[in-house]
């Protein structure tokens, strides 16, 4: 499981060259929402120093997006599953694009930035059994 922190750069350690079939392929990050059933996509860049034993990335979470560079918006928070698919192109966004995917997972997203409804139940005002 990897975790985003929202408003963070965050680094994320997956083992993906493993499964790769292209000689330098390019990861393609793809998120979707349990819940929402909301996806997007970013390209990570590989910073890791040995590529053929981890792949190291850093994905920031931010309202303001370039999924090209590493920064995508991923909320609600929660859990979301992750996908990440192998491809030679440094620009494209659409998995269906893509080569083949290499890794999937789940992801926790945390860092609310508003306040979310919560459930209070009315207090109970009338006995379950009265005596008369």
């Amino acid at each position: 499981m990897i975790s985003l922190v929202r408003d963070t750069a965050n680094t994320v350690v997956v083992t993906l060259n493993e499964k790769a079939t292209l000689n330098s392929p390019v990861f393609l990050f793809q998120f979707t929402n349990n819940e929402t059933e909301e996806s997007t996509t970013v390209i990570g860049s590989d910073v890791s120093s040995f590529k053929e034993r981890y792949n190291k990335f850093t994905i920031t979470e931010s309202a303001t997006e370039d999924r090209v560079n590493g920064t995508v918006k991923v909320r609600p928070d929660g859990i979301w599953n992750y996908t990440v698919y192998e491809q030679e192109s440094l620009t494209n966004l659409d998995v269906t694009l893509a080569t083949g995917i290499v890794e999937t997972g789940r992801c926790y997203v945390t860092g609310t930035e508003e306040q979310l409804d919560t459930y209070t139940p009315a207090p109970a005002t009338k006995p379950a059994y009265e005596k008369t």
